[in-house]
């Protein structure tokens, strides 16, 4: 009679330990799944690496390091449904994890490839601001002017040159805005 009461009751312990588990490590089992994705990547198995990456995600939905991965997979292999999923998976760690700047800089570069110039003008100069990048700033003026817009451009350029006053793509490019 005893046996029949145990089994259920270790049963429900055994489930809500994994359950605790799970919770705790899924941060670090999400770390994991990037490592191994890294490994793939580097024996040249990139589609087998983004489906690990993927995983991790699922895992760890502000997993940054898995996202940028992920994303960058994706959109070196030019192919337009994984640049347009690129971008995708990008936005939503964004919307978790704004300041994310390595992701907004994929997203931006993704968004540069499909040729969407005034969107990746604006995530380049996000990262330009939040990390003093002058690069950043850089592309960010070279897609407004893509995008037709001499001001924000200009803007960018300028930004660049105040952080680095020997930046001299943004000084030509100023040149030949008139500035």
């Amino acid at each position: 009679m005893t046996i029949a009461v145990e089994a259920p009751r270790r049963a429900a312990v055994v489930l809500v330990a994994v359950a605790i588990a799970c919770v705790v490590l899924r941060g670090s089992l999400s770390s994991a799944l990037v490592t191994r994705g890294d490994d793939l990547t580097y024996r040249g198995d990139s589609a087998h690496a983004r489906t690990i990456y993927r995983r991790a995600l699922a895992l760890d939905p502000e997993n940054v390091t898995a996202a940028d991965r992920l994303a960058f997979g994706e959109f070196v292999s030019h192919r337009r449904a994984l640049v347009e999923d690129a971008i995708a998976v990008a936005t939503a760690v964004l919307r978790r994890v704004p300041n994310a700047t390595s992701v907004r800089m994929d997203r931006a570069i993704a968004y540069q490839l499909l040729k969407r110039y005034d969107a990746a003008s604006s995530d380049f100069a996000r990262v330009g601001a939040s990390d003093g990048d002058t690069r950043a700033y850089v592309f960010a003026g070279l897609d407004a002017l893509h995008a037709g817009d001499r001001r924000r451009a200009r803007r960018y350029l300028t930004a660049a040159l105040r952080l680095d006053v020997g930046q001299t793509v943004a000084r030509r490019a100023l040149r030949t805005l008139g500035s």
